[in-house]
């Protein structure tokens, strides 16, 4: 193979792994479900979720609390699951990221 492809698939490899590399979030916790907020009145903001114990969803001593905007492409899903666990006293992982001023959900797992 000659050298100018072996540089170019070196960089296309390392392009894919800069690309491809996990994110990882700020917070992952395992807990039931213990308040569900459905907001309709208001542009962002329309679902908060706060897991029994009150632990702190984004770590560094954030909120207790995550929450989705009303543009969040999943959040009837995301409602309708939270709520099927709630109700079956399941425990679900919530994943989050911290934007600065919220604990924003990312992932729901249903255990």
């Amino acid at each position: 193979m000659s050298s100018m492809k072996r540089s170019l698939y070196c960089v296309v490899g390392a392009c894919f792994l800069a690309f491809t590399s996990a994110h990882a979030y700020d917070g992952e916790v395992v807990g039931k479900v213990d308040i569900l907020v459905l907001k309709s009145n208001v542009s962002s903001q329309a679902l908060i979720v706060y897991l029994e114990g009150r632990p702190s969803l984004c770590g560094h001593g954030s909120p207790d609390l995550t929450l989705m905007n009303r543009s969040d492409a999943l959040l009837p899903e995301i409602h309708s699951l939270l709520l099927g666990a709630r109700f079956a006293n399941e425990q679900v992982k919530l994943v989050s990221d911290f934007d600065g001023s919220h604990c924003r959900l990312k992932q729901v797992v249903l255990y």
